[in-house]
């Protein structure tokens, strides 16, 4: 075969396995087809009329599906680059859009914004690029509403694609509404969203999709009070995408699971490149972090979470720290600095973390007997106590754990896992 036909076979592997949601063997072959393109060029490949636009746009959109947006943005510039110089503006509002929404991924807003607003000044797309070129824009514009949070998100929102959509940009889509959906106190549609993708969609190791219905799973089951199914989400597999490690981290911290976060946020770091937006979620993870573990915050962690808030940015994040963090934040901060914060995050509303109940030895005794279904007077035999010894650590369990009931206390239990062990695995 000649260089031309090896160049166009590979380019017809990475494109079918992408389609078929193997992505990761899509990649391989975007990677081998990039290595073709820059070692040694040919002239059917470079000649006016040639394929080597379409070589740099299809590599640069195969990297986007698997959410590798730096070397996406390498490819998709170039591919702009050659229809600038060729006078294409087909190709030239193809490789923008997705320039844009590569930038909205990964949280370099400025950029995307620069690039919407230059789209207009070209020439209209024309049938085939058309469809792909406005959904690429649509959806880089609601992935910045949804940080964002902005009113007029739902607008945004019904632009985007459906859930059953072939176009690659189908992840970044459901990202957006995901996202707006969970920060709107919307998790069952958040859900919803999820199931029904997976049901359209083939299972896509290794991609953003995944990654992406991972993440909004754990939140959305989180945020609907299905902790033991959320948990089980979390724990599910090692190799976690960015998004669903920050989400696992997320729900670790508000069990108060420090070992598991720290983990997770420790391989979190040893990424090699980390985004603009990573880079800030890590950074309020971190914040949260200390806080649950020393109970107070540092000066340099106060002024990184300050530095994200003042940019406008990263609202949806905000809301998915709690507001015992913004406090230890407030608390390093000279007072106009707290004013000019106070202004930043007015109308964000900061989900809310229940702080695990600090029971004695001997109360949690006394739960764990409650599960056995013991009296009080059974309990007091086991532990060779009085009765009022048992009712009066029953009632400081009560108001410990904000119930009134045997069953509501070992309901609230379960939910602060205070059960350990064999205890644990019967629940």
């Amino acid at each position: 075969m000649s260089t031309d036909e090896i160049d166009m076979l590979t380019l017809a592997q990475m494109i079918a396995h992408r389609y078929s949601g193997d992505v990761t063997a899509a990649q391989a072959y975007a990677t081998r087809l990039s290595d073709r393109v820059r070692s040694k060029g040919t002239d059917f490949r470079e000649r006016p009329d040639g394929p080597l636009w379409f070589y740099h746009q299809q590599i640069g959109s195969t990297m986007l599906a698997a959410g590798d947006t730096g070397a996406a943005l390498t490819e998709l510039a170039t591919s702009h680059q050659i229809g600038r110089i060729e006078r294409r503006p087909d190709v030239q509002r193809l490789a923008l859009s997705r320039l844009a929404l590569a930038h909205a991924k990964r949280g370099s807003f400025e950029e995307a914004e620069r690039i919407l607003a230059e789209l207009p000044r070209l020439a209209e797309s024309t049938s085939p690029y058309c469809e792909p070129s406005y959904v690429s824009e649509h959806t880089a514009a609601a992935l910045m509403g949804a940080e964002r949070m902005v009113d007029d998100i739902d607008e945004q929102l019904a632009r985007l694609e459906p859930f059953d959509s072939i176009q690659m940009t189908w992840p970044y889509a459901l990202l957006a509404r995901t996202r707006s959906l969970i920060t709107r106190h919307r998790p069952e549609e958040a859900l919803e969203y999820v199931h029904l993708s997976r049901d359209a969609h083939a299972e896509q190791h290794g991609s953003l999709a995944i990654d992406v219905m991972n993440a909004a799973s754990i939140d959305a089951l989180w945020a609907l009070g299905a902790k033991k199914q959320a948990r089980a989400a979390a724990l599910n597999g090692e190799r976690k995408g960015f998004l669903e490690a920050s989400a696992a981290v997320r729900l670790a911290l508000a069990d108060d699971q420090l070992d598991f976060a720290e983990a997770h946020l420790g391989r979190m770091s040893e990424r090699r490149t980390l985004s603009p937006a990573q880079h800030a979620e890590r950074a309020l993870l971190a914040a949260w972090f200390t806080v649950a573990k020393t109970g107070s915050l540092d000066s340099v962690s106060a002024q990184r979470v300050m530095h994200i808030a003042y940019r406008r940015n990263s609202r949806r994040m905000l809301s998915q720290i709690p507001q015992q963090v913004i406090t230890h934040v407030r608390s390093e901060l000279d007072e106009q600095a707290k004013l000019s914060l106070d202004a930043t995050l007015t109308g964000l509303d900061h989900i809310r973390v229940q702080t695990r109940p600090n029971l004695t030895q001997g109360e949690l005794r006394v739960l764990h007997a409650l599960r056995r279904r013991k009296t009080n007077a059974e309990i007091a035999s086991q532990l060779h106590v009085s009765p009022n010894t048992i009712k009066s650590q029953l009632g400081s369990i009560y108001r410990k754990l904000s119930c009134s009931t045997r069953a509501e206390a070992l309901q609230a239990a379960v939910g602060f896992q205070l059960f350990t062990g064999d205890d644990a695995g019967r629940d």
